[in-house]
């Protein structure tokens, strides 16, 4: 009994703990789609982290801005959901590294996707 109310206990401190990294703040940088030829567009995600949970908006610019709808930060792996339209999701899986972050984007609009590639600095 005393080792099944430990194992909860360590269970519930890890489950409180802080993550690794904070990703609050503005961050700006780039996407590319893959197989693109080579373009790449201007990305802006302003982010607020409570914990683990991660809220604010991503967009083109700082003036184009979308809601995330789901955000969390798991050790150094920050993942985001975005609905900018109706029938429209973007997923961001990303990797903190300091005042960058690198991953993945995933968008799928009306049964079509695209993928490609998201570079970021910590706006200053």
């Amino acid at each position: 009994m005393k080792i099944l109310l430990c194992l909860t206990a360590i269970a519930a401190i890890a489950l409180c703990a802080p993550a690794d990294v904070n990703v609050s703040g503005k961050w700006s940088g780039t996407f590319s789609v893959t197989g693109s030829d080579g373009n790449s567009e201007p990305a802006f995600l302003l982010l607020k982290q409570e914990g683990t949970a991660v809220t604010g908006s991503a967009g083109p610019n700082e003036e184009q801005q979308h809601p995330i709808k789901k955000g969390s930060v798991a050790g150094n792996k920050l993942t985001l959901e975005i609905e900018p339209r109706e029938n429209q999701t973007i997923k961001l899986e990303l990797v903190v590294d300091g005042d960058r972050m690198k991953g993945d984007i995933n968008m799928a609009r009306d049964g079509e996707t695209r993928n490609g590639k998201l570079d970021l600095a910590r706006a200053k």
